[in-house]
């Protein structure tokens, strides 16, 4: 039992996007794919260099910052990513 109740702090959500987004902060966008941050870009260029990058390793102290940053205030800062062409350039620009 305490064992499990360790672990439980350990657990990792499932990502609750279809896939990379980039988290608006300030000027800059913060590039993020199933809890893994890839990066800060702050145009659109630097945001799909990052996003193709796909160098990018699991931390649980990365998670637990994310997770908090996304069910709080940062929750209206999300851009979905999904392709060049998907990406609505006004969503990057304000």
């Amino acid at each position: 039992m305490q064992l499990k109740t360790a672990l439980e702090f350990f657990k990792v959500q499932v990502w609750p996007y279809s896939g990379q987004i980039a988290i608006r902060e300030g000027g800059e966008m913060i590039v993020v794919d199933q809890w893994c941050y890839l990066g800060t870009a702050i145009n659109e260029d630097e945001l799909y260099e990052l996003s193709e990058s796909g160098d990018a390793e699991f931390d649980f102290d990365i998670y637990k910052i994310l997770r908090q940053a996304l069910a709080g205030s940062h929750k209206r800062g999300v851009i979905p990513i999904h392709g060049k062409s998907i990406i609505n350039s006004a969503e990057i620009n304000n």
